[in-house]
């Protein structure tokens, strides 16, 4: 079985999701995960926010008794083209990248700073590299209904509008229309959890019980999943999205083009998901 390799580029502790997807990338046969990188999100959890993220992408590796790296991305926003952050995280993908021979995916699960950086900062990654971007909108309607707000794109809308314009492999994976749908309100599997009795099982148990909805949030989940092509219903070649005075949207025309899943076979993927996590 050929592996797809991956970097996830998460904010993990902003939701419970990250957590879930990462454990879910280390346990997939399909995938070989090289590295999780934290993203800023200043907007949601303050200056600390990367610090927060990546201490709880440690406690992640460490409960699973991986060793795969995690480092920290860039602290900020992205303020100007021209002077991109450096960042151990941003030099992981742009090391990583130059040294395969395989083409590797940068999966984001949050602001898409560390991928716009990685870009900004070595150009040719951006032929090395196939990147996926968890955020944003299915169409202009859905964008219309949420007034364009949606945590991963607010978190750093420069970086997004940059993003847009690179001339890279991109898909993006909606937030609003797509992965919300990646939800569950599953009792057993919280006890499927506990019953597993693992550091890592125990924990994941108590994220979802602290949580104290009604139902539980992954999107997150999805990103790993598109990764390799798993749990794709549709998906089409676009006009990649603008930013205009801080509001996205998809133009009639771009020389630019993205590739835009649409649509997601949500239950088979939290099927697999926790198959895999449970393993």
């Amino acid at each position: 079985m050929k592996k797809v390799n991956i970097i996830l580029d998460c904010d993990t502790k902003n939701e419970i999701d990250d957590q879930f997807a990462i454990v879910y990338a280390l346990k997939s046969p399909e995938i070989n995960l090289l590295g999780v990188v934290s993203v800023q999100n200043t907007k949601k959890h303050g200056l600390k926010s990367v610090d927060k993220y990546h201490n709880e992408a440690k406690k992640i590796l460490k409960l699973t008794n991986s060793k795969i790296p995690a480092f920290k991305g860039s602290r900020n926003p992205l303020k100007s083209k021209n002077k991109p952050e450096k960042s151990e995280g941003v030099d992981f993908i742009i090391k990583t990248a130059l040294k395969s021979k395989a083409k590797i995916f940068v999966v984001g699960t949050g602001p898409c700073t560390n991928l716009v950086n990685a870009c900004l900062i070595e150009p040719k990654i951006k032929k090395k590299c196939k990147f996926i971007w968890l955020g944003g909108f299915r169409n202009n309607d859905e964008i219309k209904n949420f007034k364009s707000e949606e945590c991963n794109f607010d978190g750093d809308k420069f970086a997004t509008k940059i993003l847009m314009d690179l001339d890279i492999d991109l898909t993006l994976l909606p937030a609003w229309g797509v992965t919300d749908r990646m939800i569950s309100q599953c009792p057993s599997f919280i006890e499927s959890l506990k019953k597993k009795n693992t550091p890592i099982s125990n924990y994941l148990a108590k994220l979802i019980k602290d949580t104290k909805k009604r139902f539980w949030i992954f999107w997150d989940i999805a990103a790993p999943a598109v990764a390799k092509n798993f749990g794709v219903i549709s998906k089409k070649q676009v006009p990649a999205c603008k930013v205009v005075n801080g509001k996205l949207y998809f133009p009639s025309k771009n020389k630019n083009k993205i590739t835009l899943i649409d649509s997601i076979d949500e239950l088979e993927i939290l099927k697999q998901s926790k198959k895999y996590i449970l393993r």
